[in-house]
């Protein structure tokens, strides 16, 4: 367990949208196109330091899909599966 005021995102985090500008958007879906496969699903987690987008995980197996914060996302997922059906 994380020691008191010790930010753990699997522990105590707080979850909100956020909306990158266009330059790191970019930078993620540049890293995104580096995987050799057909994905669904990707979450590109990181830091932003000077608008530079610095990678800390590649999610592409994910449990939870917020769909709760994020609710269009359930429909463009639906959507997305379908189209490889």
């Amino acid at each position: 367990m994380p020691k008191p005021n010790d930010f753990r995102s699997n522990y105590d985090g707080t979850v909100k949208i956020f909306y990158p500008s266009e330059n790191i958007i970019k930078q993620a879906e540049k890293i995104i196109e580096t995987i050799e496969f057909q994905i669904l699903y990707a979450r590109v987690d990181g830091i932003i330091i000077n608008d530079s987008l610095t990678l800390m995980e590649l999610e592409l197996i994910e449990p939870y899909l917020f769909f709760d914060i994020y609710p269009k996302g359930a429909e463009r997922f639906a959507e997305a599966l379908e189209e490889i059906v």
